[in-house]
Parts: structure tokens; sequence; C-alpha cells
């Protein structure tokens, strides 16, 4: 349910609009964007929705949207009376890389201590990653991948398949497996 937004905020920001719709030239009408877009960052920043500002002024919800996005890349241009700071950057989801620990005490491998660790070359890893034996592999770069220690002892569990290498399936379904099963 949206809220109704305090008249004086609507009389403000419609007039802003107003001084908008009348500004003659290129320029003229880019301030007033500009003044109207720091209204409106003001009052998303205060706790009002975007759907609540639409609705109180007649615009569509993605004008607004647009607004307020170049207003936040645009903060530090604006009058310092109305300067709100930027949000906080998310925090990374990458698993942490300690790589000055030793090997042995890391959750997760470089591809080059994967396959030391596994003694298997390169192109085994990458055919393996590609096959989907290694579930866990997570990119850090385009083409860097890092991997996790388990899903190496899970393949060296698995039978060898002609006497070297590994049966894919049996890898395949114990990743399958409910874990109960296993």
């Amino acid at each position: 349910m949206l809220r109704a937004v305090p008249a004086d905020l609507v009389a403000v920001l419609r007039a802003m609009r107003r001084v908008e719709q009348a500004a003659q030239g290129l320029a003229q009408h880019r301030r007033a964007a500009h003044g109207s877009a720091a209204l409106l960052l003001t009052a998303t920043d205060a706790g009002w929705s975007i759907p609540e500002l639409s609705q109180a002024l007649g615009v569509p919800d993605r004008t607004l949207h647009g607004r307020i996005a170049r207003a936040r890349q645009r903060t530090a241009r604006i009058a310092p009376g109305l300067l709100v700071t930027p949000p906080p950057t998310p925090p990374t989801k990458q698993p942490r890389l300690y790589r000055h620990w030793p090997v042995e005490q890391r959750e997760w491998l470089y591809a080059s201590e994967a396959c030391t660790f596994a003694r298997i070359s390169y192109a085994t890893l990458v055919n393996w990653r590609k096959a989907g034996l290694l579930p866990a592999a997570r990119p850090v770069r385009t083409t860097q991948y890092i991997y996790d220690r388990d899903d190496f002892e899970r393949i060296a569990r698995a039978p060898a398949y002609n006497g070297r290498g590994v049966r894919h399936s049996a890898v395949l379904g114990e990743i399958n497996a409910p874990s109960g099963h296993r």
C-alpha cells in the first residue's frame, strides 16, 4: 500500500517539474532536471519509495528511476545543501584467498596448485571443469578459476577407468546423489 506523500513535498517537486517544463534551451532544461533529480534523490534517501513519488507527481516510475540513478552518479556535483552520500558498496562474494598460506591449509586452490595437488595436467583440469566434475570451481577473472579442495578429494575416491583416469559417471553420480545416499 502506498503512503500519501506530504503536500509540501509534492508542491516543491511539482514546482521543480514546472520549472523544468518552462525551461528554454537545452542548458536550462538540464540544470532544471539536475535540480529535480537532486530533490528526488533526497526524498528517496529520506525513505519515500519511487512508486509513491511517481503517483504523487503523475510521472512514470521508469522516469524517476533514471533521474535518481543519474543523480546518484553526480552526487559530488550537487549543491552542498543537498549532498547525499552514496550507498555503501556491497561486500564481495568471493571466497577469501590466503595465497600466502601453505596449500595444505587452504580450502580454495588456484589452477597450478590444484594440478600439483591432484597430480594432473592443466588440460585435464580444464576438461574436468567443463565435464562438471568440479562443480565448486569459481571464476576469479575472465580466464582464471579457483577450485575447491573437496572436489579433488571426491575425485580421488572415484574408481579408476582402465587403470588410469577416473570414471566420470561415478564422480557425477556422487555429485548428484542426495546427501544421505553417499
